[in-house]
């Protein structure tokens, strides 16, 4: 019987067919066999789809999303190119990101995805492997370009291309790039420049760089009862043997390694749900640039934190560096800020509120604790201490919010609108003050958001 659902399963895989199904009836030519009979019902083989989503600079290995915002995405997908069951996939992409200047970003990329459902290259040995160890498997090549201007500050245009696989085996999915190449052309505006020579770490991280990495995702759902636990777990090394080249290395070439832990947990009740979610992120650059040493992750590897599905009382990008005032204070307080470690915890209780011409209200209340910080501090200027993550002092440097919101549930898409405050800003913590400073009551944070934070 696993073999029956094991084969029904894999046919409904594929996207060629819409249905898979298996009939056992006594053979006639002797009692002991079994004549099995196969249905395979067609999928439409080709579909154009449009809609509206929020997005957010999370890095994501499978799509090149840069930055949270409204985006608007078209995409045509073909169920079973050349007779195969291979799925093709183009997708155009042109969005907004929404900040303190109302439109601070916009964006434009079209990738292409093929996914073949077998190994590519047929090895022996790992055909062998991959068929003990997984109920599903792909062979993934990707191609992106994406244009990005974020206002006042700078351009990026950039280029990727990536093959892989990618199986699942029972609750548990693999991602493994074996190859990942991205160029970035940054450009930067005079002005913006100019912060960047005051800033050290920020100016190692923004420039025009290459990436040649492997990359690896697991991800596991686990259900018990009420309760349902979701684990993700990634890791990416860029240059490791192409950075042994002198040329590379202190060229455009990056060299680093970086991995992420991501954890929830819900407990769902009768009608409501008690949701929990922890992370941890951190990178180490260590290639050449030029005569001297890479210090910091590159600007669209590093981590971030704020915005509507990160630290929701502060802008996005707008929180960190650990304590350092000086971000504050830089530009009135909006460069963004970019960090080589990550540390997050949220918790939130969402309930119902009603349900209005057939479209259910729900609210929520949560608590956001977290900050980024540099690996070690680039800059030892008094502005900027306190911008490097060290183990006596960084649980001093969480950053803590709470706040409530309203959130409208179509049933294909969920609107949200969150209203948070800062409980405890790192800055303060200098401070008697360290708790509850300046909060009042119309001094919030407003984020808007597509879908649930976690």
């Amino acid at each position: 019987m696993d073999n029956e659902a094991r084969t029904i399963a894999r046919f409904n895989l594929m996207g060629a067919w819409q249905q898979a199904n298996l009939n056992f009836i006594p053979s006639d030519s002797s009692d002991s066999v079994l004549d099995v009979t196969l249905k395979l019902y067609p999928n439409k083989k080709q579909s154009l789809s449009a809609d509206l989503e929020a997005s957010r600079n999370t890095n994501d290995i499978v799509t090149a999303t840069n930055l949270f915002g409204m985006n608007v995405n078209l995409g045509l997908r073909n169920r079973n190119t050349f007779r195969q069951s291979v799925l093709t996939s183009t997708n155009l992409r042109g969005g907004i990101e929404l900040g303190s200047n109302f439109i601070q970003t916009t964006q434009a990329s079209i990738s292409h995805t093929v996914s073949f459902p077998r190994l590519l290259p047929d090895v022996a040995p790992l055909t062998g492997w991959f068929r003990r160890v997984r109920d599903s498997l792909r062979s993934v090549i990707n191609l992106n370009a994406s244009y990005i201007d974020r206002r006042e500050f700078f351009t990026v245009r950039s280029f990727n291309a990536s093959f892989g696989w990618e199986w699942t085996n029972k609750n548990r999915s693999h991602l493994l790039k074996l190859l990942n190449l991205e160029y970035t052309k940054l450009i930067k505006t005079d002005s913006f420049q100019r912060f960047l020579n005051e800033i050290p770490s920020l100016n190692l991280a923004f420039r025009s760089g290459l990436v040649l990495s492997t990359q690896y995702v697991y991800k596991s759902v686990k259900k018990h009862e009420n309760r349902t636990n979701y684990l993700t777990l990634s890791g990416e090394s860029s240059g490791a043997l192409f950075g042994l080249i002198r040329q590379l290395d202190e060229g455009d070439l990056w060299r680093f390694v970086k991995g992420e832990v991501d954890y929830r947990h819900h407990i769902d009740f009768r009608r409501t749900q008690l949701a929990m979610h922890a992370y941890a992120g951190a990178g180490i650059a260590y290639g050449r640039e030029g005569s001297g040493w890479e210090e910091t992750l590159p600007f669209y590897k590093a981590f971030f934190a704020g915005g509507p599905n990160s630290m929701r009382g502060w802008q996005i990008r707008q929180l960190g560096l650990g304590s350092a005032k000086f971000y504050d204070t830089a530009n009135k307080g909006q460069l963004d800020r970019f960090g080589d470690v990550q540390l997050e915890g949220n918790i939130e209780y969402r309930f119902p509120l009603g349900t209005i011409f057939g479209v259910k209200f729900l609210s929520a209340l949560y608590v956001d604790a977290g900050n980024i910080w540099d690996r070690y501090p680039i800059d030892k200027s008094p502005e900027q201490q306190g911008s490097d993550f060290q183990l006596n002092r960084f649980y001093k440097e969480i950053a803590v919010d709470a706040g409530t919101g309203l959130r409208v549930d179509f049933d294909l898409f969920l609107i949200r609108l969150d209203w948070a405050y800062k409980v405890k800003d790192p800055q303060n913590i200098h401070y008697s003050e360290k708790w509850f400073k300046d909060m009042k009551l119309f001094k919030g944070q407003f984020q808007l958001g597509i879908g649930y934070p976690f």
